[in-house]
């Protein structure tokens, strides 16, 4: 099982905003090195042909297969959570390697606008997505 199949299992019973944010909490935790980052890039795109909301998690793996050492590509593990377009919801993005510590991390995308607003809500995602991807 390649690890997007992994991360799509994982997130599967998931219901709310919360158990997916936890969830990829989780599976960064037993997949990612060191080197490796998190991020969330949350915006309202129009991938699909119409405006949507999109709360991506993403986990960047720093060697992918076969890469040959200093290239600069990697591999992405994306968890999109796709709501309806929420206009009052603004492009933002939050690093991992912004932050002195994992928890520190997830205190800011727990405290995000975004987070905050779709959970203050009720939202829940009308479409979930799970890819992986070389950069």
């Amino acid at each position: 099982m390649d690890l997007a199949e992994q991360l799509e299992q994982m997130v599967s019973a998931c219901t709310d905003l919360e158990e997916y944010v936890k969830t990829f909490r989780e599976f960064c935790k037993i997949q990612l090195s060191e080197e490796d980052v998190c991020f969330l890039e949350v915006g309202n795109f129009d991938f699909s042909g119409s405006d949507e909301l999109y709360f991506s998690l993403v986990c960047q793996l720093d060697s992918p297969t076969g890469a040959e050492p200093e290239q600069d590509e990697y591999e992405q593990i994306h968890l999109n959570l796709i709501f309806d377009c929420i206009p009052s919801v603004k492009y933002s993005s939050i690093w991992s390697d912004e932050f002195e510590s994992e928890d520190a991390f997830y205190q800011a995308v727990f405290g995000s606008a975004a987070y905050v607003f779709l959970s203050n809500e009720k939202m829940y995602p009308k479409h979930v997505e799970v890819y992986m991807e070389e950069t």
